[in-house]
């Protein structure tokens, strides 16, 4: 993962933090100040353990209720050192420490590798009086807790999990039409006066697999809302769809749609991927009509690959678009990621 992904992730937890929002990616823990190396090494393994393979984040300097508190990351070096001390055999790998200023402060972020689980750590009981023959620990993150790893834990790290493809947001946009009366082979037709609005989101991502094996994602896993601050609250899209990106083709009266991938497929039902390509997600809804004067859009997106356990999530902030709406267009919101 590179430098500015990693920043990217970080100032989105933080901004959920600082907005009051839960924070709900399970690859990110925070800590308001260096912790204890040895209660740290147990959640690290814990947290490592319990991720499937996926890197998980630590962000040190970043308070779960105050929001950015800031450290000095020259404590870094002897930290780590005291942590891996605590590990039996191998300890995660830190890919990645980054400085990462915000407002006045500097928040470390310390991204792990966590492919080579069970991880193990020292029982800083044994060989105490009264400490029992217990040497090692196979600890596991649940919620926001750490404890000792179960026997269907450690099935699950041994059975086979599918590593969520990465995807990188290029573009998003929500939209507001009126109403359709009906349907015209030139596009359809809008009532004058509508009692409903049809909104209408689109993303374009990037997709990675992780592995060499084809990425399933049915559309009934899939999620996808907004929400309108102070005027319309958050609303699940009714129909959501994903498939590889598209273009028509011209020669006459004929108009034909081309598939512009090798690599990604769709269905009815499902989205196929069978290496890096580009991913669209369309979803739409019909609601009442409300007032839409509103410079921001929030939207939420999770997608469950097939044999995945976690979520892949989204939580966009959209803003106002110029008014060169086009035609029958009532309002638009939009994010450009990448030029």
């Amino acid at each position: 993962m590179r430098a500015h992904e990693i920043e990217d992730w970080t100032l989105r937890v933080i901004e959920q933090v600082e907005s009051g929002q839960p924070n709900e990616d399970y690859r990110v823990e925070l800590k308001g100040e260096w912790p204890d190396a040895r209660k740290a090494a147990r959640q690290i393994a814990g947290h490592a353990n319990a991720a499937h393979g996926e890197p998980v984040l630590w962000l040190i300097g970043v308070d779960e209720k105050t929001g950015v508190v800031g450290v000095d990351n020259e404590e870094l070096a002897d930290w780590f050192a005291q942590v891996r001390a605590e590990f039996d055999g191998l300890t995660p790998q830190m890919m990645r420490d980054l400085n990462i200023p915000v407002a006045e402060a500097t928040v470390v972020a310390l991204l792990f590798d966590t492919d080579r689980a069970p991880y193990l750590v020292k029982n800083p009981a044994y060989g105490q009086p009264s400490g029992g023959p217990v040497q090692l620990e196979v600890p596991w993150r649940e919620a926001r807790s750490t404890r000792t790893a179960s026997r269907s834990d450690l099935l699950r790290i041994l059975s086979p999990i599918q590593k969520a493809p990465s995807f990188e947001l290029l573009n998003a946009w929500l939209k507001v039409y009126p109403e359709r009366a009906d349907y015209h082979p030139n596009g359809p037709i809008y009532r004058d006066d509508p009692k409903n609005l049809a909104w209408k989101l689109h993303m374009d991502f990037y997709v990675v697999p992780r592995t060499d094996t084809r990425v399933v994602i049915p559309f009934h896993h899939c999620t996808a809302s907004f929400k309108i601050p102070e005027r319309i609250p958050e609303t699940q899209f009714e129909s959501i769809v994903m498939e590889p990106l598209s273009s028509l083709s011209h020669r006459g009266d004929n108009v034909t749609k081309r598939i512009d991938s090798v690599t990604i497929e769709n269905t009815k039902y499902e989205v196929l991927i069978n290496g890096p390509g580009k991913i669209v997600l369309r979803g739409e809804v019909e609601i009442p009509k409300r007032q839409i004067d509103c410079k921001k859009a929030e939207v939420r997106v999770s997608l469950l690959p097939v044999d995945s356990k976690h979520a892949i999530s989204f939580r966009e902030t959209l803003h106002k678009a110029p008014s060169n709406v086009q035609e029958h267009e009532l309002a638009c919101w939009s994010l450009k990621c990448i030029s």
